[in-house]
């Protein structure tokens, strides 16, 4: 009867209104969470929220600074705090890393990081210095742009074995910058930016100031044209610079160990003299879109380390 088909339609009228209802009450509930995560996120200063890297997988382990850590590959979340990155580009420096102290990068690292993004601890699957390392981060700061993290280990707040199996136990302090793994192009040529960086240390640990940095690719080449780093701590400014650097083509590395080193008295006035050191760098990301790099540069007693991350201008 018409009555009875008046009546389906006005229930089911009230059903889409329901239906309606229950969807607006979904979204309006959506927004007042995503607006308290917002203000939380304000609140704490996290500066990485929402920016692990895609494509990773997920694999809970043990809390990162529980004692030994099992680094396991393409994983990200470790607790609800910590999580696993792997692969990843890492460049660290320190002053008093074994003898003479070095500059180093890791193209393919395992990293293990908080939710804002600082590294506690690396696992280098490669031959390079150090096998694993963890520690205290300060210094910090990330460029979500690239994928890009900086920070050191201050004194006394970092362990772990070098590649000969070795205690790491430093005095002093340890930078790094990490990005995601590289995509190398096989041709062109590219000159990068300062993202971030850490403050320069010296050998008694004074803090300063990061000046010019240069990095211009010739990837047709496959060379560095020229890098150059400088940097002002106490009465120091500290320049150093290569040019004709290879870069491995396979994982993104290059390395410049024998730069043009100057220190110069900025108090006193007197004559530049000349230093030694080292450039460390790993290119990040697809298309080579940034770098990470670090130095160590040194000059009788004294030294200098830090580390920069990079992104290739537009």
């Amino acid at each position: 009867s018409s009555g009875h088909q008046k009546s389906k339609k006005e229930e089911k009228k009230k059903e889409n209104k329901q239906v309606a209802k229950k969807k607006a009450n979904k979204k309006k509930a959506a927004r007042k969470k995503a607006a308290k995560q917002l203000a939380k996120a304000k609140k704490e200063n996290d500066p990485t929220k929402g920016t692990e890297n895609e494509g990773d997988k997920i694999e809970r382990k043990g809390k990162a600074g529980d004692g030994d850590v099992s680094f396991t590959a393409n994983t990200t979340e470790v607790s609800p705090d910590s999580f696993i990155y792997s692969p990843r580009t890492v460049s660290y420096a320190g002053a008093d890393l074994e003898t003479n102290g070095y500059a180093s990068s890791i193209p393919s690292a395992t990293v293990v990081t908080d939710k804002y993004g600082r590294v506690s601890a690396i696992e280098d699957g490669s031959t390079g210095h150090v096998k694993s390392i963890q520690g205290t981060v300060s210094n910090f700061g990330n460029h979500k742009a690239t994928g890009i993290s900086w920070g050191r280990w201050d004194t006394g707040k970092a362990t772990g074995i070098d590649s000969s199996g070795a205690a790491i136990n430093p005095a002093k302090t340890i930078h790094w910058a990490s990005g995601p793994k590289v995509v190398m192009p096989i041709k062109g040529t590219a000159s990068y930016q300062v993202v971030g960086n850490t403050a320069p240390t010296d050998a008694s640990g004074n803090s300063g100031v990061l000046g010019n940095v240069v990095l211009n690719a010739d990837f047709s080449a496959q060379r560095i044209n020229r890098v150059a780093v400088t940097a002002a701590v106490g009465n120091n400014a500290w320049n150093a610079s290569q040019r004709n650097v290879p870069i491995n083509m396979s994982t993104g590395g290059f390395n410049a160990t024998n730069p043009t080193v100057r220190v110069a008295d900025l108090v006193n006035g007197t004559a530049a003299v000349n230093g030694t050191g080292e450039i460390s760098g790993n290119f990040t990301g697809l298309d080579a879109s940034g770098a990470t790099m670090s130095y160590l540069l040194k000059q009788g007693s004294d030294s200098v380390t830090g580390a920069i991350g990079l992104q290739k201008k537009e």
